[in-house]
């Protein structure tokens, strides 16, 4: 089994398995990502892909290679689905909610499973994330306002595993092509859980079971998704703080996608280091002259773009 040789931690933790696939060349940020994995032993992760898994890993990180076909396949066989096949990768989103069942051999050994993201680093979660397994809670969000897509962890059993199909047409929204939003709110940014009656998500669906005393649910704002100017997010011995909260982890989701912020090429990722919303430095010096970094990179991503049109 693929799960052999991961470490078992010696710790009152319950077991709990993360299951992250991912399609297309893995992204050059997985080395940060992997830094946060260490000091979360009790945290088990299967990465699914179809790109060449790297060599040097934490002991908690396992590697499965599979195709998109391979997974439409195995989706098609779970949900009774003739001939589905996944339009990309990034549609998996959608079937995150019935994770459970479409990984059941893998999570059979655990008392947990969760889904998430790779463009986060983890703080320590040790306490946050004990306290809860204490409680027996269900369903463990680390966003207030919905199950959060970066990192929700589930109880397994039948009940939690079989909730998403409360999702209002599901299999009629799960067949369309574009990523909709199921795990999460469906798009519906503007909806808060707290007032919303509907059933059309897997947050609303999850939410509802809780006021009805079925599940126990925990959603509760512990990270970072965006660091504005003059923010900035510092990691220190496998402890993460945004200003001088701790936090559990930074999802760089949001500030990824700007054109002048920047991944670090560190062959060590060092003990402690700073994230602005220019990039990853070492020292909390940069903050002095972030402004010219972003005025610098936005040159530079101008010139390119005119370059490329002429």
């Amino acid at each position: 089994m693929i799960y052999q040789n991961l470490n078992r931690s010696l710790m009152t933790f319950k077991k709990t398995l993360l299951i992250i696939p991912y399609f297309g060349k893995l992204p050059k940020y997985l080395s940060l990502y992997f830094k946060g994995c260490e000091s979360n032993n009790w945290l088990d992760i299967l990465i699914i892909t179809n790109d060449i898994p790297p060599k040097n890993k934490p002991k908690n990180v396992a590697f499965k290679q599979q195709s998109l076909l391979e997974i439409s396949k195995q989706i098609s066989k779970v949900h009774d689905l003739e001939n589905y096949i996944l339009p990309n990768g990034y549609k998996l989103c959608d079937w995150r909610p019935s994770y459970g069942l479409i990984f059941q051999d893998e999570i059979k050994n655990y008392d947990y499973w969760a889904y998430g993201d790779l463009d986060v680093i983890y703080g320590e979660m040790y306490s946050y994330v004990k306290n809860k397994y204490i409680q027996e809670i269900d369903f463990i969000s680390f966003r207030n306002e919905y199950l959060s897509g970066s990192l929700t962890i589930i109880k397994n059993n039948f009940y939690n595993n079989n909730l998403f199909l409360n999702i209002e047409n599901y299999y009629q929204e799960i067949r369309k092509p574009s990523y909709q939003a199921l795990d999460e709110i469906k798009n519906r940014w503007d909806v808060m859980r707290c007032i919303s009656n509907a059933n059309l998500s897997f947050s609303e669906v999850v939410y509802q079971s809780h006021l009805k005393e079925n599940v126990k649910v925990s959603f509760e704002n512990v990270i970072c998704e965006n660091i504005l100017s003059n923010q900035y997010v510092r990691f220190v011995d496998s402890k993460l703080f945004f200003y001088k909260n701790e936090i559990a982890y930074f999802h760089f989701v949001c500030n990824k996608g700007d054109y002048y912020f920047k991944f670090p090429n560190w062959k060590n990722i060092p003990h402690q280091f700073y994230i602005v919303d220019t990039g990853f430095y070492k020292s909390f010096f940069i903050m002095k002259f972030n402004i010219i970094f972003k005025l610098y990179n936005t040159i530079i991503y101008y010139l390119f773009k005119i370059m490329n049109k002429i």
